[in-house]
This record gives C-alpha cells, structure tokens and sequence, in this order.
C-alpha cells in the first residue's frame, strides 16, 4: 500500500532531468545561429498568424466548426497539447457552462451542462468515444491519450444521439492511422511522486490499403490527502490504458476501422471527512479502513464506411465490458463500525446504421438511419456492520434494450438560409431482478429478505427544428427549439417500494447564437443564448439502510435554466493567442415540495452561476538553426498561463450548503523544437482551497462531510517525436 509523502517535494529525478535537458538546450541556443523553417502539419501550425480551422462531426457529418449552428466548442489536438490534458476532468471550466465534479473514485462523475446533469442512474450528458456511446457515467473518467480532438456540444441533442444526451454531448475522436509514419512518447513526473507515459505509434503496413495504430498510456500519483489513522495517503491513483486500431482500405469507396481498447485501474476512494474539519485541515482524514477502487474495462468497435454514388452509409458496432469494485469505510471514522462492498459487472452492445448525403455544397443534405443497444449491469452490495455483528445484502440485475430510428435534413435557399428538421423515435425496455436481507449473528433476520421483479418500457419523440442565415462568408446567426430525453429507471436500493422505479425526464431547449470570424481569420468570436424547461426532473435522496447511506431518485420537480456563453480566441500577432470564454446560468427549481418543504425559486445544486476561462500563451523563436539527433530543427519558447473561474453554487436543495467562487490558476512555460519538447507546469498556482464535492448524510453526526479540490501540482513534461 502506498505510503504518504511529502505533497510539496520534487522527486530528485525530476530535477536532475530538468535541470541537465536546460543546460543541454541553452548551450545548443548559444552556438547555433542559421535560420531554418520548421516542417510538420503541427510545428508550421504552431507558427501560422490565421486560427486554425477545426472540423468536427458534432451532427454526424464533416464540417468546419463556424459552419455548425450548434454551440459546440471543440479542441484540436495542439491545443489538448498546449492546455495539458490528460484526463475529462481537464476539460471542465476550460469550457463555458461545463462542470465536471470527480470524486471519490473514478467511477463516480457528476457532469453538468448548462445546469443539466446527473448524479446517479442514467447520465445526462452523452459521452462517446469514436462514435461509441459509454451508456454508464461511471467510465466517463477516463485518461486521455492520442486524441485528435475534443467535441463539447451544449443543449439537448436528442435527435441525432437520443436518450440521456437531453444536457449535451461529449464527443471524443482519436488520431487515426494513414501513409503517414508517426511515433510519439511522452513523459511526466510531478511532485506526489506524480509518473506518466504514453507512447503512440501509427504507420502504413501495405501503402494506401492496411494501417495500424498503437497507444498505452500509463500514470501513478501519491494521494493528496492523507490518513492519520493509518498513516496512508488514501486517494492515490494507479492505472494503465491501451488502444490497437487497425484501419483498412480496400478500394476508394470501403474504409474498415478496428478498434480494441482496455483500461486497468487500482485507486484509493472516497476521501470524506466533515465539512468543517476539510475547511480546518483539507487533506487529511481519520479511517480504520482504507478500501480501495479497481476497475477493469475491454471495448473493441468495427467502425464501417462505404461511400455510394448517391448516398454514404456507416455502420458502428461496438462492445464493451467493465467490472468495478469499490470497499470503503462508510461511517468514515476510525471506529469499527461499518466497512461496506460495492461489485458491478456490466456490458453493451450498441449498434448504429445511419445512411447521409455526401459531403458538399448542396442544397439539400439529409441523415437517417437507426440505433440498437442492450446494456446489462449486475450490482452487488455489502454493508457489514461490526457491532452487531451483521450487515445487509443485496443483488440487482438490470437489462435495458432499446432501439431508435432518426433522421435530419437541412435545405439551403438563396445560398444563405439554411432550414433544419430532425426527428427521432425512441424506444427502450427495462428489467430489474432484486434481492436483499439482512443477517445478524451469520443468521438471515426473519421478515428482511425482500425480492421484487420489475419492468418498465419507455418510448419518446424526440424532434428539432433549426434555422441559419449566412451574412457573410464569415458571419452566421441560428435559432433552433430541440428535445431533450433521460431515460427513466429503477433504484437498486429503495426503502419504500413506491422508490422501486422513476419516470424519465426531458427538456426544451429553446437556443438563438451566432458565430463569426474577423481580420482574415485571426478573430473567431461565438455567443448563444439559451432557455431550458425540464420536466419531469429527477432528482436524488439521501437515505439511510442497514447502517449506511443510500441515495434514492425520484420524479420531484420542475425546473428551468437560462443564460449565456460567449467565446473569443485572438491571435494579434504572430506566436500570440489569446483565449476567453464566459457562460452564466440561472437554474432554478419551478415546482418542488419533499417532506412539506417548498424549494420553488431556490438554484439547483452543483451548477455553478458563471464558469470563465481566460487564457494567454506565446510562442517565440528562440534559435534559427541547430543539429539535434542528426537532423537540423528549431528552438522555440513556449509559454502559457490560465485562470479559470468557477461562481457561487450550492451543495443541496435549500441552498443552504454553499460552494463560494473561486479561481485557479494554471502555468505552463518551455522550450519546443520539431522533434522534442520540454515543458515545466503548474496546476492551481496558488494552491487554491474549495471543495470537489460536499454531501449530506443522514445517518452520521454531522451530517456535511466533504473532499477538497485538487491542491497545487508542478512537474516536467519530456515530449519526444520520430
């Protein structure tokens, strides 16, 4: 079991490797004088005065980013480099109205868009990774690596990806294999005893026909909060992830993708403590016991597209598995109270057909086709209680399947307006199998065991209607009104069996925005305003059996959201960027009364008033021209700084339990050349204090306990190409 360090010390290797690579560099600076371009898509981006044009496929289709009418941000995969990107959690707040809370372990994310999310059950936000949708937000946090960009749609996009996607949508796309040989490897060391590498390889095996394309990454920190019972860090984090991908073409019109992926975690969990002793003393905790987080994922996907005369047809068909098991320490003290066990085993199998227009100017572009998935989850839990001794025991198993057909067209008149109509029917089964009961003395107590069986079966309409006007080749305004759908659900846990099942919500999304583009491309400047009314609204409740605590959802209230996000990236001169984005919401609950408490007009939790980003790097010359492994390259510094804003929210339904704003600071300064990179960074400069996540629980005294954010982090980052 890993041991608490130092949380401020620098590993000696650390040092030893950053101080020799800058003295190696500076003596190369002082001797070499001659100019020489850089070659390479990246490095000659890295010095162009226009922005760089970006093309997602956020509507299932190729297009230039400002030709969206979507409020879509997306990162290329010089900026996920520039940024530091490793994992999702990077990402929130470097995105207008995007929050992502991590806690506890990774398979506990809570993201919201826009004041849309989820906490439990089924997410709120679809998350797809090469066009594979992740059903459960429990493998949502996942490590980054060989990323060619990443797709952040905000608002309800039920039409083109269905149910649970009535928030937005993240989109993750990888870096495929062509002609071209590439190889990468990079390395991290940070204080916290903070390891990391990923390498990438991808190549032509037969030119124009076979491709392969290989990836691992592996990383390891201390944890940063320390267990003073046991004299044990307790959120430490061990994982390693792989991607083979094997792309084939046969002829011009056929192109085959195979992906296979795995992941492979051991982490330290839920690091709670009361509220008041994280705000007294924010990284340190008193458990008699540690517990611990492994999880184990396999995917593969056959990703097949062929292009006809008339139409282009795609077809993915993915699996994936995970098993996840969690022990912890649920009364959070170090007396021998309570020790609980969480075990899931899930799977998927997804399957989408869809048929479109080629890509083009034309008039009219359409998209229809159909989707199948069937998702099992088995879900075993155990609370042990050792005072009595005894515990309760419970078994869930439950089976979704669905299927959907959808279509979209868009008909261009006068070369300017641009009209748009969607729809999609939704259709899903659910089963659930239950079993619990409590022992005492290693005998079943008489009267608990409780078995129930249920289905459900859910089926949603799900349309978008859109329209776009073109002023000018670079200016372009949208309104559109789309519906957004979560599937409802069962509770694995439940006291009253009126809990067993709950309804599924959906919203309105009523949306006007426009996009720009000024001085040849060297402004990019994109607003929307959004008004949200979610029905429906499934919200969680705090429990207490067998000795722990449990969360319930329930259909209980009404609720609207509205605001606001706008960004800008600037690029004045040569090597300068500039970037800012701002989104405000005001979420508010309509209609909601639990246990004769009226919470109408209060905000609703975790959805934080504004989120800002502000971001400034510059890129320099530094030397013309020098010798490195044999080949001529240039010398570049690199430097770059953030701060990230997060505004006032709050922890639960009366607004009693509030999160105050606060911002971070991020630091990022080095030296590039065409073939290998050297970066020194610093997370949360400052070593700002907040909270990752406070909660209530019922049944301990008292009832806030909290886990801090991330505390400052600094390392070196080596980057090498081939």
């Amino acid at each position: 079991m890993k041991k608490w360090r130092d949380r401020n010390k620098l590993p000696v290797a650390l040092v030893s490797m950053a101080v020799f690579c800058l003295f190696t560099l500076s003596d190369v600076m002082a001797k070499e004088t001659e100019v020489m371009p850089q070659d390479g898509a990246e490095t000659q981006y890295r010095h162009n005065v226009g922005l760089e044009t970006i093309t997602v496929t956020a509507e299932k289709r190729e297009e230039d980013i400002q030709d969206v009418p979507v409020s879509i941000t997306a990162l290329s995969s010089l900026q996920i480099e520039d940024a530091g990107i490793s994992t999702i959690s990077d990402i929130s707040t470097r995105i207008p109205n995007l929050t992502i809370f991590n806690w506890g372990s990774r398979s506990y994310s809570f993201v919201f868009v826009r004041g849309i999310g989820a906490t439990k059950n089924e997410p709120a936000i679809g998350f797809y990774v090469d066009d594979v949708n992740y059903l459960s937000s429990g493998v949502f946090d996942t490590n980054l690596f060989d990323i060619e960009r990443i797709e952040v749609l905000r608002g309800p996009q039920g039409t083109l990806y269905g149910r649970n996607s009535l928030g937005g949508v993240i989109n993750i796309i990888t870096r495929k294999p062509d002609n071209e040989f590439h190889s990468r490897l990079t390395a991290t060391a940070g204080n916290f005893n903070k390891a990391e590498v990923n390498a990438a390889l991808r190549a032509p095996v037969v030119k124009d026909k076979l491709f392969l394309g290989l990836s691992a990454m592996f990383a390891e920190r201390d944890g940063y909060i320390e267990n003073d019972f046991l004299n044990r860090d307790m959120d430490y984090r061990e994982s390693f992830s792989g991607r083979a991908m094997l792309r084939w073409l046969p002829n011009d019109r056929l192109d085959f993708t195979l992906n296979l992926d795995g992941e492979k975690i051991n982490d330290g969990v839920f690091p709670l403590t009361t509220w008041d002793e994280v705000k007294r003393r924010p990284f340190h905790v008193n458990y008699d016991f540690e517990g611990e987080n492994e999880r184990d994922i396999f995917g593969s996907s056959l990703r097949a597209v062929y292009e006809a005369p008339l139409f282009k047809l795609t077809s993915i068909t993915a699996w994936r598995e995970w098993q996840n098991d969690v022990s912890f320490d649920p009364d959070f003290t170090p007396l021998k109270m309570f020790t609980g066990f969480v075990n899931s085993d899930n799977n998927q199998l997804t399957q989408e057909l869809r048929f479109s227009s080629h890509e083009g100017d034309t008039d009219l572009k359409w998209l229809f086709g159909a989707y199948y998935f069937k998702n099992n989850s088995e879900v075993g839990t155990q609370t042990f209680n050792h005072q009595s001794p005894g515990g309760r025991y419970a078994f869930s198993d439950l089976t979704s399947e669905g299927y959907a057909f959808f279509g979209q067209a868009t008909y261009t008149l006068f070369n300017k307006l641009d009209l748009t109509a969607g729809l999609r029917y939704d259709h899903e089964d659910k089963d659930m199998d239950h079993a619990s009961h409590l022992k005492f003395g290693g005998m079943v107590v008489p009267g608990s065991a409780r078995k129930l069986i249920d289905s459900e079966d859910y089926q949603k309409w799900l349309p978008k209607f859109g329209v776009s006007y073109r002023w000018t080749p670079q200016i372009m305004s949208y309104a559109s009104i789309t519906k957004g759908y979560r599937a409802g659900g069962f509770n694995y846990y439940f006291i009253d069996p009126a809990d067993v099942s709950f309804a599924p919500e959906f919203s309105w999304n009523y949306e006007v925005g426009a996009k720009s583009s000024w001085f040849d491309n060297r402004l990019i400047l994109n607003a929307a305003m959004f008004y949200i009314d979610l029905k429906e609204q499934q919200l969680t409740h705090m429990g207490q059996m067998g000795g722990r605590h449990i969360t319930i959802t329930r259909n209980a209230g009404e609720s609207h959201s509205l605001g606001f996000e706008v960004e800008t990236i600037i690029r004045p001169i040569n090597g300068l960027e500039l970037e800012a984005g701002l989104g405000y919401v005001n979420a508010q609950f309509d209609e909601y009364k639990d246990a004769g408490i009226d919470y109408k007009d209060k905000r609703t939790p975790l959805v934080p008033e504004y989120t800002y980003n502000i971001a400034a790097q510059y890129r320099h010359p530094l030397i013309s021209s020098f010798e490195l492994f044999g080949k001529k390259d240039v010398l570049d510094f690199f430097g770059r700084v953030e701060l990230l804003g997060v505004g006032q929210s709050y922890w639960d339904y009366a607004n009693e339990l509030e999160q105050k704003p606060y911002e971070l600071v991020n630091l990022r300064v080095g030296l590039e050349t065409k073939h290998l990179d050297l970066v020194l960074w610093c997370k949360n400069l400052f070593d700002t204090g907040y909270e990752a996540v406070v909660l209530e629980f019922s049944h301990l005294p008292p009832p806030q306990h909290a886990q801090p954010g991330d505390p400052r982090t600094i390392g070196i980052t080596m980057t090498g190409r081939f």
